[in-house]
């Protein structure tokens, strides 16, 4: 008799307390984003559904009937996307945590000498102690609780399934591009470029920051192929220079601008900090070191399905120095000068390596 006192007691005591709280409601602006993101509205759908599922279950565990029955909502429901099926099951699992809650004790309960009868018998059957069947009671309710798991994955991730070749929500986090470049700006002939290849990296800014999805950091590196004509007076000079340039910086991404069944196409803006170096082969007098900012627009498109993620993309930079001139120094007190501007035309593919909605 003891031990029945104690799990009485115990009982009682979680019976007042519901296992799952229920998410508060996020505001009509927040519901209606949810709107655009089937992914993201069936999983807060599914996520009302299994906390209802366990609110219903540990009522049935103490021996009371559910006020709401809780059915699986339906693929079709889920793919309607009406937000009205939201703030259905939230009102289902809430109406659930509120007759939990509303319990005082077994005491006002018309289950309790049900309740009490049933424990007694147990005692009577089982010559371990009242602890072991208090035990296999718990271990039912993890086993209970699993299986509800189970259920909710497996529909969560036929979800997933059946989105992920249309995930136009996806965010591109680690990206490379490789690209075709050349550089034009006032050279009056002192100064040629030929095509060059440049590299380039994107991080966005959401997963390490916290910033909006629309932002990302990138690092570009290119070698410039540059020759320089310098007329002494009696003869042109040319020469050709090894040279690189590095910039960092950060672009905003203004998606969609152009959409299709098939395409789509976006716009960036982007600016951030230059660098540049370089000398004439086998000449090492003849150098010349700049630095200052970068802007740059570029456009993208690329197919309308992640299996593909790679986007074609046109960008056209400006290199802007507002201290010194642009000056090529060819040593011997000569030298080329390309006043403070000078702008960069490429074409290339990026190939997004890590895409996620999350």
């Amino acid at each position: 008799m003891k031990y029945l006192l104690i799990l009485l007691f115990a009982i009682n005591l979680n019976a007042l307390e519901p296992e799952a709280k229920v998410a508060d409601l996020p505001t009509m602006e927040v519901l209606e984003a949810y709107e655009d993101s089937e992914e993201l509205f069936s999983m807060k759908v599914m996520e009302y559904y299994q906390t209802a599922i366990v609110l219903s279950t540990q009522l049935k565990s103490l021996g009371f009937t559910p006020d709401e029955k809780v059915s699986s909502p339906s693929l079709e429901q889920l793919t309607d996307m009406e937000l009205d099926l939201i703030i259905r099951y939230y009102n289902l699992a809430k109406s659930l945590e509120g007759q939990i809650e509303s319990i005082t004790g077994f005491e006002k309960s018309n289950n309790f000498n049900n309740l009490k009868s049933r424990i007694t018998e147990l005692e009577s059957q089982y010559t371990d102690s009242l602890w072991e069947v208090k035990n296999s009671y718990l271990l039912r309710e993890l086993e209970l609780k699993k299986e509800i798991e189970e259920k909710c994955n497996d529909k969560i991730t036929k979800i997933e399934n059946a989105i992920k070749d249309n995930c136009v929500d996806c965010i591109n986090f680690l990206s490379l591009s490789l690209s075709e470049n050349i550089f034009l700006g006032n050279f009056d002939g002192q100064l040629e470029s030929k095509p060059n290849i440049g590299m380039k990296v994107y991080l966005n800014a959401l997963k390490p920051f916290g910033f909006g999805r629309s932002f990302e950091f990138w690092y570009e590196y290119q070698e410039p192929r540059f020759t320089s004509n310098f007329d002494n007076g009696t003869e042109t000079i040319s020469e050709s220079w090894n040279s690189n340039i590095n910039a960092l910086g950060v672009s905003t991404q203004f998606y969609p601008v152009i959409t299709g069944k098939d395409i789509n196409g976006g716009l960036k803006l982007g600016g951030g900090y230059f660098w540049t170096s370089g000398k004439v082969y086998n000449r090492d007098e003849a150098t010349y070191s700049w630095e200052g900012m970068k802007f740059e627009i570029e456009f993208f498109g690329g197919v309308n399905n992640p299996r593909y993620p790679i986007d074609l993309f046109l960008n056209l930079g400006l290199y802007q120095s507002f201290t010194n001139d642009l000056i090529l120094d060819l040593a011997d007190d000569n030298s080329i000068n390309l006043d403070k501007t000078m702008f960069n035309f490429s074409i290339g593919l990026r190939y997004n390596f890590w895409s996620s909605l999350y």
